[in-house]
């Protein structure tokens, strides 16, 4: 008769929080984690995730979810997605209310600082809905800690070259035996955010030649493997993946298709076929500028002696930036995407 296996017992209750990373300025070192779980066989220790942010439940939390939106090689969308439309839409919408105000200032028919309400407003709407493109691996700190890491493709682009070179060596930088600790610098705001990938060096003694420069190894022990089916997390499962039909409802109907679709269409869905390409279409995250030329666009136009005696009112321009409004944008307001905010707030939708 065979015992069962036998656990520590949990007095405290509750399970132990996952860590999650993500490259902060600076240096940021990491031994990136081999390949496991369903993707063991495949060796994939990465998975590009397009994730579309903006949309909560009914208990108002945020529930992110993998864009079903599909490009080919050619560039060409085989499956296009509402999430992706609507954000378009709001994109442009936000340019033709740019427009107006710029008319409404000229013709003295809404006041700097009407307009500046309005723009705020539209802004964050924009920033609401958004798409967070990032690779994403499991990774272990010089701490010993255990956690997600996610980058982005500038950041994979600096690192891929490195890999390739180690792999000419015959070397595997993610193996338990012979992995390599990698320094991701940071450096730079916005869309001039550098990524420098490198691997980290060490000082070592060598008899008969001094001191020599080498790159650090890392073995994994046997209990930092015992903590990976705990710790480490299944990337290709980290997202709900919702069809592109149910991707259109849940941003006309909002909260109520959002309760429905993505409570059943859980994390622990794998990402279908369509998806699948669509995350190596590794399109870099699109920034949301700041709007300075407008503001001195804007200053410029007061300034103006003779207005035209035409212009919208700031009546006129909320009325406009509410009718398109779809259920989903009518819902509380979204966290944006977590770029843009603490970590520590977006990282509960994982709890």
């Amino acid at each position: 008769m065979s015992r069962p296996a036998i656990g520590k017992s949990n007095i405290s209750g509750g399970s132990k929080r996952k860590n999650y990373f993500k490259i902060q300025d600076g240096n940021n070192i990491y031994r990136i984690l081999p390949a496991m779980f369903d993707l063991a066989s495949s060796g994939r220790w990465s998975v590009f995730h397009r994730v579309e942010f903006g949309y909560k439940n009914s208990d108002n939390r945020v529930k992110p979810f993998l864009s079903p939106r599909v490009v080919n090689k050619d560039k060409m969308v085989e499956v296009e997605s509402a999430a992706h439309l609507y954000r378009q839409e709001l994109k442009e919408q936000f340019e033709s209310i740019k427009e107006q105000i710029k008319e409404g200032l000229a013709a003295g028919t809404i006041t700097k600082g009407e307009a500046k309400d309005v723009l705020e407003g539209q802004k964050e709407l924009v920033k609401q809905f958004n798409l967070d493109s990032k690779h994403y691996m499991n990774v272990i700190n010089e701490n010993g800690e255990i956690g997600l890491l996610k980058i982005p493709n500038r950041a994979m682009q600096s690192l891929r070259p490195i890999l390739k070179e180690l792999e000419a060596k015959g070397i595997d930088p993610m193996s338990v035996e012979n992995g390599r600790w990698f320094n991701f610098h940071r450096s730079g705001n916005s869309l001039d955010t550098t990524y420098n990938v490198s691997v980290v060096k060490e000082q070592v003694e060598v008899a008969g030649h001094g001191t020599l420069e080498k790159d650090k190894v890392n073995v994994l022990s046997d209990s930092i493997l015992d903590r990976l089916s705990d710790e480490a997390f299944k990337l290709d499962q980290l997202f709900s993946a919702p069809t592109a039909e149910e991707v259109e409802r849940i941003v006309k109907e909002g909260p109520s298709a959002v309760d429905e679709i993505l409570s059943s269409n859980t994390q622990s869905s794998k990402p279908t076929s369509e998806q699948r390409v669509s995350q190596r279409t590794e399109a870099v995250n699109e920034d949301n500028a700041e709007d300075e030329e407008l503001e001195a666009e804007l200053e410029e136009q007061t300034k103006k002696q003779e207005p035209p005696k035409k212009g919208p009112t700031v009546a006129d321009l909320k009325k406009k930036a509410e009718a398109s409004k779809p259920a989903a944008s009518k819902a509380p307001v979204a966290e944006s995407s977590p770029d843009e905010e603490d970590d520590e707030e977006w990282m509960k939708q994982f709890e």
